[in-house]
């Protein structure tokens, strides 16, 4: 069959380049290996990266006349991924939709009762549940047994056993990345050093119990091996060229015994390649910071989250100020380079707590910083007890997002208008520091370095 899968359209406008970035949508890529390993006719309609308007959409999906699409579905992008279904049904009501991603498998029932041109929904990993789905509409068999989908039968809604998670994920192909955009067209913000550079995700599932993290791949941690960790390293080298990776992996560092064979298994072999990765504070070792860097490792970015311990206690994340600042040391003495993602606008916070925060970001040797107002998503234990820490706007989806001008949550004794104002404060703050300016500038070895601090000075400046 063909299968149209989508990533919805965004216009340049609404996304923040500069703080979000555009990366390839390995999601999608990674059904659509496992769709053309069963024979099927697949493409991927990348309309962020490409910025398509509507017509555009439509026209592109007129031409390639799909059997079947698939759309996915992130909760700040709501009104573009409704859009894209409506766009679809004007084309052909007939054509099945599927809706899939983080926002579907969060809210299944409520997505299928207000968006009634969504004919399947999938929730949690698609590739099994989507490739047994293509072809129970090919054969005309029932849907009832397929695991992980939600769908309409005579009017009411149905709503399948769970799929259990993917235990072994070397079974699954490698992303088809030949389907998207060339990789030079997706940029990633600040996180680059040698170009072309591209992304990967090696690992599902956290272990961990933060307050605010849907964990929707599950709270057990799945990886590659080493082995196929490398084989994709070096099948993007010898196909793509690329020169640089992004491990998107929520946890990459977390097994240590893998990290470590990865690492020797690229030094041992001489791959030429740099890389960057997500790391967790007590995950990190200082020897683990020496060896990733011996490796090719240039940045770790830390979910750091508060400069205050009540606040850090109250999100559950399972550190301490006195462990965080040793180990972005131990990671900056490496001659690694940090970034730290903080939230403002925490359950409980307050004007001392979130200054707490600032002062606390700016003591560590970190090169780049995020501060996000906080949104509770659908789907955490966040977004259950946030009405009880003050006003909280749950089915705002479109505005969900931690750099909005409309934060949706705002904890007790707060506003909007202070919020946003000390978001702004806080990257002047942390970014127009003399000595920090100083710092970054003897770092400048070359053009790309320099045309990087010039964006993010920018960007900061008019926040």
């Amino acid at each position: 069959m063909k299968v149209t899968l989508i990533n919805p359209m965004i216009s340049r406008k609404e996304l923040r380049w500069d703080i979000e970035g555009s990366y390839p949508p390995l999601g999608l890529c990674y059904i659509a290996s496992v769709l053309e390993e069963k024979g099927h006719k697949v493409n991927i309609i990348d309309a962020e990266c490409l910025h398509l308007s509507g017509k555009e959409l439509e026209a592109e999906l007129k031409r390639q006349s799909p059997d079947i699409v698939g759309i996915t579905s992130v909760t700040p992008k709501y009104e573009r991924f409704v859009e894209t279904i409506k766009v679809v049904e004007k084309i052909d009501r007939e054509i099945p939709i599927v809706l899939g991603g983080p926002h579907a498998t969060q809210v299944p029932i409520e997505t299928m009762q207000s968006l009634s041109e969504v004919d399947f929904l999938v929730r949690d990993e698609g590739e099994h549940t989507m490739a047994e789905l293509v072809h129970a509409i090919e054969k005309d068999i029932p849907f009832n047994e397929i695991k992980g989908l939600v769908y309409r039968k005579n009017g009411k809604i149905k709503c399948n056993e769970r799929r259990p998670f993917i235990e072994n994920l070397d079974e699954l192909p490698f992303p088809a990345r030949h389907l998207i955009p060339d990789l030079k067209r997706y940029k990633l913000p600040f996180r680059y050093k040698r170009l072309p550079v591209t992304t990967m995700i090696t690992s599902r599932g956290c272990p961990f119990g933060c307050l605010f993290c849907d964990r929707i791949f599950g709270k057990k941690y799945r990886m590659h091996s080493a082995d196929y960790v490398i084989e994709e390293i070096e099948h993007l080298i010898e196909r793509y060229k690329i020169r640089e990776i992004h491990f998107v992996d929520d946890m990459f560092l977390l097994d240590h015994k893998r990290t470590e064979e990865i690492c020797k298994k690229i030094i041992d072999r001489g791959i030429d390649i740099s890389w960057s990765c997500n790391g967790r504070i007590n995950t990190m070792s200082k020897e683990h910071a020496k060896l990733i860097k011996k490796a090719g490792c240039w940045y770790v970015s830390f979910g750091i989250e508060s400069g205050n311990q009540r606040i850090l206690n109250f999100i559950r994340k399972g550190t301490t100020l006195s462990q965080i600042k040793k180990v972005v040391g131990w990671t900056h003495e490496a001659g690694i380079w940090t970034k730290g993602y903080f939230m403002i606008g925490h359950p409980t916070d307050d004007e001392e707590s979130i200054r707490d925060t600032i002062e606390f970001a700016k003591s560590l040797p970190l090169d780049s910083v995020q501060f996000s107002i906080t949104v509770p998503y659908p789907g955490t234990e966040l977004y259950e007890i946030a009405p009880n820490y003050g006003h909280f706007e749950y089915q705002n989806y479109s505005k969900m997002s931690g750099h909005s001008n409309e934060p949706v949550f705002v904890p007790n004794g707060l506003t909007k208008d202070f919020l946003i104002e000390i978001q702004k404060k806080a990257y002047k703050e942390f970014y127009l520091r003399p000595s920090y300016i100083l710092r970054n500038i003897l770092k400048i070895r070359d053009l790309t370095s320099l045309k990087k601090y010039l964006e993010r000075g920018l960007t900061y400046i008019k926040a």
